[in-house]
């Protein structure tokens, strides 16, 4: 087996004052990177929107059923993403880079 080819990429973070960091990432892992890096960052609410019309539905029965079919709605509901690339695959949100919303767990930050 050959061993990987590496390339040097600028990565940008933040870190103190200093917001570049060399990494050295083999040419499959920067070209996954860059595919990434091309999505904007953004808020997902396709988990929310499944789970709130889960538990209108299901209105008046047991909390712990409840909350069993919203999770089994979300889990059949959600979109499923595969990029170019990928070896582990899976998403939390419907597009990559999007963060999703929990509205089982708070929404208090949508009263800041």
């Amino acid at each position: 087996m050959k061993d990987a080819e590496v390339y040097n990429v600028k990565i940008k973070v933040r870190c103190g004052d200093d917001y570049t960091r060399l990494n050295k990432m083999s040419k499959l892992v920067s070209e996954f990177y860059a595919e990434v890096m091309r999505f904007k960052p953004s808020l997902c609410d396709e988990r929310a929107r499944i789970f709130t019309q889960s538990y209108m539905e299901s209105e008046g029965l047991p909390q712990i059923v409840r909350r069993a079919k919203a999770i089994r709605d979300v889990l059949e509901g959600m979109s499923i993403n595969i990029l170019k690339g990928e070896f582990i695959v899976g998403n939390q949100a419907s597009r990559p880079r999007a963060a999703p919303l929990f509205p089982e767990f708070s929404i208090s930050f949508f009263y800041i």
